[in-house]
């Protein structure tokens, strides 16, 4: 079953969302819905945030790779992934992952952290939902990279191009500005 909940796009927004998805879920010969424990959400496709739940997932190609990571002390770590190409249900909305800049992965527990075009261009990004046998709740497994990309639980994902990025207006380098600044004793 495939369920993503759009909000808030005009109305050929959700036709062509809609559209694209059951015919993912037909492909499949899964028709049921998911409407139940959405699991990942989806900012910056559109101008709302979708929400995808593990039979979404399980819905689309999966593929399974043996997958390094590497650790916090260099060490190389070996992990059978299964899971789905971040990248196969982007083109479900005619994108892929290299029209980002930047992709954000954030967990349950808040831990996020970032990429950016460069490992985009370089790495497979996946959304596993098993590794090394074990089925659990939706993580990303980057080869070859490191560990810390892995965000265990993932709760959302967010999506930035250049255009969207926040432009600084001002820069000020504090080290020079500290001769500019007044001195002041204070009473301890």
């Amino acid at each position: 079953s495939l369920l993503i909940i759009i909000t808030g796009c005009n109305q050929g927004q959700v036709s062509e969302m809609s559209s694209s998805l059951s015919s993912v879920a037909e492909s499949n010969g899964n028709s049921e819905s998911a409407a139940l424990n959405p699991v990942v959400i989806l900012k910056g496709l559109s101008d709302e945030d979708m929400t995808l739940t593990i039979a979404d997932l399980k819905n689309y190609e999966q593929l399974t790779v043996e997958a390094k990571s590497i650790d916090s002390k260099n060490n190389e770590v070996t992990k059978t992934v299964k899971g789905v190409l971040l990248d196969t249900i982007l083109s479900t909305f005619g994108q892929s992952v290299k029209s980002y800049e930047l992709i954000t992965f954030i967990a349950s527990d808040g831990y996020s952290i970032s990429i950016n075009e460069d490992i985009i261009a370089l790495r497979k990004i996946i959304i596993a939902l098993e590794i090394d046998g074990e089925i659990g709740n939706p993580r990303i497994a980057i080869p070859d990279e490191r560990a810390m990309y892995w965000v265990k639980d993932l709760a959302k994902i967010e999506f930035e191009k250049a255009e969207d990025a926040i432009k600084a207006g001002s820069i000020f380098f504090f080290e020079s500005m500290i001769e500019l600044m007044e001195n002041y004793d204070y009473d301890v």
